[in-house]
Formats: structure tokens, sequence, C-alpha cells
């Protein structure tokens, strides 16, 4: 196949002219576009970057003439929106795409509407309260501490620092306060479940997916008390293990899984964020309708540590999107 790919780079964010480049913005690292050409290749594929989806908007269809599919990687900038525009034109432009349709994207990228789902669906989430903007505060009813704050609509990390998990209710309105001036865009305080972290990697639209779960350690040992944040990410102080999705242990946090996977599909592929506290009790984070196909991220680890190679991965991905939009 043909295949575009439509992304942002660093180049594209630095147009922003947004100091906090580094805090708010996301773009598709060398590396990744590398090992993404390169397994394309390895597939017998033809990859053709297209650049960001702007960019297709103004050169119009000219720009698709002669592409199969698009390989959607772009993920905006900052706003609420951003994961859903790019699926959006690709679908006024009538051309077959990987991944969530913009529905999905919406839904998924704003926590306050996922875990909204989540309550409804009687999927377990943690407590949680929406606060968007500094007068919510006096009228807002928080979970009991320990809570944690978090961006509403960002993702892998970003907002969330050292000092985002609150232990006392006494300094929780100044956090949250002093996060909603900082980043400028709403927040969600949740109740943080001390214990073990885990991530679930799915692929394929159809039954059998591709299932495989790792979890998040440090030293070896489950987090505890212990939680992601955007710099830690950063400086690879956490590692991956390996977990049997096979085990009994899990046969829960996987039906629900497969639950949200269904309500929100086409996907192709997602991850899910999960902490499981010393009961064994699970509480969906978030789910990822975005997952990054970065070879050092979640879902590669996942399939890498359950014997799924990296060009084994995207030859799954891609054979989902091709057979449920109808391509040879």
């Amino acid at each position: 196949m043909k295949i575009g790919i439509v992304l942002e780079t660093r180049e594209d964010a630095l147009k922003m002219g947004i100091s906090s480049i580094n805090e708010l913005y996301h773009w598709r690292e060398d590396i990744e576009i590398d090992k993404i050409l390169q397994t394309l290749f390895n597939l017998d594929h033809v990859p053709v970057i297209l650049g960001p989806p702007d960019k297709l908007c103004r050169a119009g269809s000219s720009i698709v003439e002669g592409i199969d599919i698009i390989l959607n990687l772009s993920v905006g900038f900052s706003k609420r929106f951003r994961l859903s525009s790019p699926p959006s034109i690709y679908e006024y432009m009538r051309i077959p795409y990987t991944g969530a349709d913009p529905y999905s994207k919406m839904v998924s990228q704003n926590k306050h509407l996922m875990k909204s789902f989540f309550d409804k669906l009687s999927i377990p989430t943690p407590d949680w309260t929406y606060i968007q903007e500094t007068a919510d505060l006096k009228s807002a009813c928080f979970p009991h501490c320990p809570v944690i704050i978090k961006p509403a609509h960002e993702g892998s990390s970003v907002g969330i620092g050292k000092d985002s998990v609150i232990l006392q209710g006494s300094m929780l309105n100044e956090a949250v306060e002093k996060a909603l001036l900082h980043f400028k865009m709403p927040f969600i305080v949740e109740r943080f479940i001390p214990g073990r972290e885990l991530k679930v990697g799915m692929i394929g639209d159809c039954s059998p997916r591709t299932v495989c779960i790792a979890e998040d350690v440090y030293k070896g040992k489950p987090l505890g008390d212990k939680y992601l944040f955007f710099e830690a990410k950063k400086a690879g102080v956490f590692d991956k293990i390996h977990i049997d999705h096979t085990d009994p242990l899990y046969a829960g946090i996987l039906d629900d899984c497969n639950r949200i996977y269904d309500l929100f599909k086409p996907l192709d592929f997602c991850t899910f964020d999960i902490r499981q506290n010393e009961n064994k009790e699970h509480f969906f984070l978030e789910f990822n309708a975005d997952a990054t196909l970065h070879p050092h991220r979640t879902l590669a680890q996942c399939c890498e540590l359950s014997g799924i190679p990296y060009k084994e991965m995207f030859k799954r991905i891609l054979d989902s999107a091709r057979q449920r939009w109808g391509l040879n």
C-alpha cells in the first residue's frame, strides 16, 4: 500500500511561538518517525510523509492522490479537540485512515467525558471532580485525600508533576488554583489509588484481538504510593515488566477493557491505564484511543514484553485498518 503519514514535528510546534512548549505540546520525535518509516518499508509498503493535518486542508485532494490509507499520527497542539480534528478531515476527504474516529478521539482525550462514561457503565474509576475555573473551587466537592491533580484534556502525563498528589485537604484549593493559572486549562481532581499500575494494550477492531499487559515498576517493585509524572517519564525513572494476561487475576480487567473497546470502535489499537489496590480491586484511569506508536512507549513495550516484535505489532494494526476499510 501507499501510506500517507500525517503528523506534527517539533518544528511545527515551535511555529506556535509558545514558550512552555515542553509542558503543553506534543509532536513525533525523529526516533519514532525513523522507526515507522523503516518498518513500513520492511512490510513492503510505500510511506509518504504528508505533514500536519492543516497542510491537507491547504493542499486539498491533490495531496492524497494515489494514497491508499492514512497513518494518523497527528496529536495536535493544546486544544481540547486537538485529537478529533485530523480524523474529521480524513472523513470529509473520504480517505481511509488508521485509528479511532473523531468521536472516540474527542471523548478519550477529555478525562471528564471518559470518566463519565466509566461511571455510567459501572466501570470502576477513582472518584473525581471537574474544575474548569477558579470560581468552581467555592462549590467543589472533592474526593477524600490523597488525590491527584490532572489536566482534563492532556495526555502523556503532561501537567502532572512530582507535587501533583495532595495528601491534605487544607492544601488542595491552593494547589488546584496554581495549576489552573499555570496551564490555563481545566483540571480534574481524582482520588489517588496506591498500589500497582497496569497498562493494557489491545490491537484489532474485530475479535480475536491482540491483548498484552505490562506493569509499571520502580526499581523492580510495584509503584505503591508512587505515580508516573512528566519529568520522571522523560528521565526514564520507571520500568515495565511483563504480566501474563491469561492469569485469572486479570480477567475482570480485560472484561472491562473489551467493553470499553467495543463501545468506542473502530479503533485498530489502544491502551488503558489502570491502578490496582492492595485488595486486588482495579480502577480505570484512562482509555487512550491516541496511543503512540513510539518504539519506546506503552503499546510497543507491552507488545515487546509479550513476544510481539515492533514489526509484527505494526502489521497487526495495518491489517485491522485494512480489513475494516475493505482494502486488499
